[in-house]
């Protein structure tokens, strides 16, 4: 199950959670309902905290992309 929330966010790297579930909708055919769920019981993935997007969506990322050029350019 969190292998697939990590190779999506792998391939499309640090985004906003809406687009995650989104890319996780599209690209294994999970229903969007399944899709959140399992982005929400994730813990191998991070969140910024205190920083809330429209709709309380949150940046989420891989430890290995914090700082990097792509989560500077996603935030």
């Amino acid at each position: 199950m969190s292998d697939l929330v990590e190779e999506v966010l792998r391939s499309i790297g640090p985004c906003v959670s809406g687009q995650l579930v989104e890319a996780l909708a599209k690209k294994h055919g999970l229903n969007p309902a399944t899709a959140r769920q399992r982005h929400a019981r994730n813990r191998n993935i991070k969140r910024l905290a205190y920083l809330a997007f429209p709709r309380n969506a949150r940046l989420v990322y891989l430890q290995e992309d914090y700082g990097s050029p792509m989560f500077w350019s996603a935030l």
